[in-house]
């Protein structure tokens, strides 16, 4: 069982980012994380789906229609899998959320920059 810190933390970490007429629902990388993201070459797009993939944990506005053509107009359930599938042939999809949880980190670094000199500069030391 994790500590309740934890899961806090995760849930802070938990985003939606929309995407055309989608919402994805994603988990912002670790500054850690992100280290490795980085490394991931701008030019190879399945190197890129498989990182971004670790990250997106639901979706919401999908439907079967969105994902095959002459598919139904029904929701469909997140699935790690289907995404994958389907991003395989989205890079209109695909680059966004790339470039979506790249500011999702830059802001979460631009925040934790601006806390500590806010506590820096109130100090009394």
């Amino acid at each position: 069982m994790s500590h309740p810190l934890v899961d806090r933390l995760r849930a802070q970490r938990q985003h939606k980012l929309a995407v055309g007429a989608h919402t994805f629902i994603v988990q912002r990388p670790t500054q850690l994380q992100f280290a490795s993201l980085r490394s991931v070459a701008a030019s190879d797009l399945t190197a890129q789906a498989a990182a971004v993939l670790k990250y997106v944990t639901g979706w919401e506005g999908v439907t079967e229609h969105d994902i095959i053509a002459g598919g139904a107009p029904h929701p469909v359930a997140f699935d790690t899998e289907l995404l994958g599938e389907w991003l395989q042939d989205r890079a209109d999809l695909l680059l966004p959320l790339v470039n979506g949880l790249v500011d999702l980190v830059k802001g979460q670094t631009q925040q934790a920059e601006a806390d500590e000199k806010n506590c820096a500069g109130g100090s009394t030391g």
